[in-house]
């Protein structure tokens, strides 16, 4: 049920992942989230690789403190998404809402799913599209096929270059097209931050919080220099049960699931890793 996305062929796309800076550690004092067979989708390889390079040694600290700040800035939007969700179903019940509501449904419902979330940041790079070769592989025209991300939201912070070539799906009718993100919103042209919606969080929702289709187009051939976009993907931990945390009519009808059972690292992981979750998670369900 996850629009998965294809990248192109030849077209200058190299990605960096960083893991949770703190995985490594957890898992090697015997954490069981870390270190069980079932985990090791996600945690098998649970040390991040750098550069053995002066540079590389600038690098790490960099990045773990942006993953870090990543971590407290999607905390914060959690947050939010509980109160606007509290404020919006008072909405269409015509009931009176508390001042801890937001606060209360965030602390039972939205921090037990995320307190150790398999998150990672991707910082993608695109070559100079005058060197980039995009091959059929992928399609002459995406960078990135049509698709939705599979966590909760995806925070994406791109360089001097823009976000040229972003674009997003808007509303349920998808015969409307699709909207460039650099020159709709009023947006910034240099170091721009985006938020998409991701479909784990369409399902604790119940469907209000549409996950954001989106695709990337291969740069104008006027284009100079290369771009760096820095992901984060932030996604709830793998046991988490993902079912609506309050009903709308019409709104989410999916099974609820769990959430490691729709990310990417499920997705392509092998036949046997998949089966022996699969497993878990249907003899946690008889438990």
């Amino acid at each position: 049920e996850t629009l998965e996305g294809v990248y192109a062929v030849g077209g200058g796309r190299q990605d960096y992942v960083v893991i949770n800076p703190e995985a490594s550690e957890r898992k090697k004092r015997g954490d069981d989230y870390y270190a069980s067979d079932v985990a090791q989708i996600w945690y098998e390889d649970a040390d991040n690789l750098w550069p053995a390079s002066e540079k590389g040694r600038t690098i790490k600290p960099a990045l773990e403190a942006h993953y870090r700040a990543m971590e407290k800035v999607s905390t914060k939007l959690m947050s939010l998404f509980a109160e606007a969700l509290v404020m919006e179903e008072a909405k269409v019940s015509g009931s009176n809402v508390t001042p801890d509501a937001g606060r209360e449904l965030y602390e039972s419902r939205f921090a037990p799913l995320v307190d150790k979330h398999t998150s990672n940041l991707v910082n993608a790079y695109h070559a100079d599209p005058r060197l980039a070769r995009l091959a059929p592989g992928g399609g002459a025209e995406y960078r990135v096929s049509p698709h939705s991300d599979t966590g909760l939201f995806t925070i994406i912070g791109y360089g001097d270059m823009g976000c040229e070539g972003l674009e997003v799906q808007l509303g349920d009718d998808p015969s409307k097209g699709w909207t460039e993100v650099s020159t709709s919103f009023g947006m910034r042209t240099d170091q721009p931050l985006v938020v998409n919606i991701a479909d784990s969080m369409t399902r604790l929702s119940g469907g209000r919080f549409r996950a954001t289709p989106h695709r990337v187009k291969k740069s104008d051939p006027g284009s100079i220099g290369d771009r760096l976009a820095i992901i984060f993907f932030f996604a709830a931990r793998y046991d988490a049960f993902l079912e609506p945390v309050v009903k709308f009519d019409g709104g989410d009808k999916r099974l609820a699931v769990r959430a490691g059972q729709i990310t990417h690292n499920y997705l392509t992981a092998t036949e046997k890793d998949k089966e022996a979750f699969d497993a878990w998670v249907e003899a946690k369900a008889k438990k």
